[in-house]
């Protein structure tokens, strides 16, 4: 359906926006992208989890190049997701 469509579509935007830009932009997308995947839990478990993965790895970049407060906000999705 439309949702699939979208997904491949942000799939390909991202494998793009990793090899040109895979600083900040990048992990800022990713978190994006896992905020919205993991909204989808009640229905889809394997959503959820990718979504997760997602913003862990923002986590990462956001640590790597010293992004605090985009840090800080992934971290408080996660913790929240463990409530």
């Amino acid at each position: 359906g439309k949702m699939d469509q979208a997904e491949e579509l942000f799939q390909t935007v991202m494998k793009q926006l990793e090899e040109q830009s895979p600083g900040l932009e990048y992990g800022r997308a990713l978190l994006s992208y896992g905020k919205l995947l993991i909204q989808k839990e009640k229905t889809n478990r394997i959503a959820h989890k990718q979504g997760l993965a997602y913003i862990q790895q923002a986590l990462q970049i956001f640590e790597e190049v010293h992004a605090v407060i985009d840090y800080q906000i992934a971290k408080q999705v996660i913790e929240n997701q463990k409530k």
